[in-house]
């Protein structure tokens, strides 16, 4: 018997969704305020927009022409997101520069 079809079954991102929202929890619990709004508002563009472009690939009279548009505006947030999560963490990381080998 096939998997019913829901917009999380159709939506090959929307596992991608969670990540900014955990991680703006995790962010907010750490006292990062900023950060914390920030993912959890990538969380939410990108679920949006996701269901939105969902709708748009689905024929959707008024979102058929703005389907691409959606996921593209999906895609972009996640990225962007992606990119200040491993700007911060290169900021975090201590620095290993080492020209002699470590003594025995």
């Amino acid at each position: 018997m096939p998997a019913p079809r829901t917009i999380w079954r159709r939506s090959p991102s929307s596992s991608a969704c969670p990540r900014p929202l955990a991680c703006g929890w995790r962010s907010w619990r750490a006292g990062q305020r900023g950060f914390g709004l920030y993912s959890a508002g990538t969380a939410v563009t990108m679920l949006a927009t996701m269901a939105l472009a969902a709708a748009g690939f689905g024929q959707s009279p008024r979102l058929v022409r703005l389907g691409g548009l959606f996921q593209r505006a999906s895609i972009i947030t996640g990225f962007t997101w992606l990119t200040a999560l491993s700007a911060r963490a290169l900021q975090r990381a201590p620095a290993t520069c080492s020209a002699k080998p470590p003594a025995p």
